[in-house]
Order: C-alpha cells, then structure tokens, then sequence
C-alpha cells in the first residue's frame, strides 16, 4: 500500500526517529531478563540438591527444603483438626 500512497498523495512516509534505538534497549532489556530468570532457575534446581535434604521414604526418597515443607503440613494438620 505504500507505493500507492506515495502515487496517489505525493507524500514520503515519514520514519520513526529513534525507534531503532529504542527497540535494541528493549530486545538487550529483555535478553538480560531472560539470562538472568535462567541464572535463577539454574540456582534453584541445584539448590534441590543441597538445602536441607532429608529421607521421607522408602528405597532412599528424600525430600530438599524439609523443614519448611513439614512446619507448612503440620500447621495444616493442627488448624484443621482444631
């Protein structure tokens, strides 16, 4: 449509100052985010590994984050026996 409108108005389309700039800042923004949410998840499995691992079960099961995973069920357990 742009070379129709040109031939029917005479007129230049007119360019965006500045939206090349502006799009590099938000693609470089979001690509830090990115990097960064993939850094945390990377961090948190490997935490599973390390952070209060404790046997819950049979053949050697064992649980990361333990304590605050059983203080959360016990306090279930307490409120809805009350």
């Amino acid at each position: 449509t742009a070379p129709f409108n040109r031939m029917i108005t005479g007129l230049q389309p007119k360019s965006i100052k500045g939206a090349g700039s502006q799009m590099k800042r938000k693609a470089i923004s979001q690509f830090v985010l990115g990097g960064t949410l993939l850094i945390l998840f990377v961090l948190f499995t490997w935490s599973l590994t390390l952070i209060d691992v404790q046997p819950i079960g049979p053949n050697g099961s064992s649980v990361a984050y333990a304590n605050i995973i059983f203080g959360i069920l016990q306090q279930k357990i307490i409120y809805n026996n009350s």
